[in-house]
């Protein structure tokens, strides 16, 4: 072989693997920013579901044990119950009807929101909390005001797994501040079990 086909090799080689990793990249780029499927949910607060708190506006978001983009709905969901101690009931819900919480992951999320101040764990063993708030997806969150009505069904990250300004996080905090909001946002996250696909 040539000096010059050698190097022709080498720069075919180059070029291939520069097409691969960008197609990697620009399949894992898709993954992230496809939103899951939209909830059904309720209008109203579901009557068969925990105790509604009647002297503020109750967010809930719904979470897979084992998603790993759970981690940043925490984190804006954390941000949200800091900005308005006391004027917000916030529920976690982690839906553990398939996979259970004996998992390191699950083990590490259900320590997290124990952790989270002004945060309510609720375990779904059996998933009937996803049914009746219409959640399909890991990180869908609902907002209900006082009388029970939803303000706001979406998800609160940018895409899966990462934290920073976005749509949900801001409609919520419009929504508590009496600004216009709008209803929905995009929900990046696992699919729950009895939820259906992503």
């Amino acid at each position: 072989m040539t000096l010059r086909a050698g190097r022709s090799l080498i720069c075919a080689g180059f070029g291939v693997w520069i097409i691969v990793v960008g197609a990697g990249f620009a399949a894992m780029w898709r993954y992230a920013m496809t939103p899951g499927l939209a909830a059904s949910a309720a209008a109203r607060w579901p009557s068969a579901s925990f105790a509604f708190d009647r002297t503020r506006p109750n967010l809930v978001t719904v979470l897979h044990p084992e998603c790993v983009c759970s981690k940043a709905t925490l984190e804006e969901i954390s941000r949200l119950s800091a900005e308005f101690a006391g004027q917000l009931t916030v529920f976690a819900v982690v839906d553990a009807s398939a996979t259970g919480t004996g998992s390191a992951e699950a083990t590490r999320l259900l320590t997290r929101v124990r952790a989270m101040p002004g945060v309510r764990l609720i375990v779904d063993r059996d998933g009937r909390e996803v049914e009746r708030f219409g959640a399909k997806v890991s990180g869908q969150t609902f907002l209900y005001d006082r009388d029970g009505r939803l303000q706001f069904s979406g998800g609160v990250t940018m895409s899966r797994g990462h934290v920073g300004p976005n749509a949900g996080t801001e409609a919520i905090r419009h929504v508590l501040q009496s600004k216009p909001a709008a209803p929905t946002a995009a929900v990046f996250g696992c699919a729950l079990p009895r939820g259906g696909r992503v």
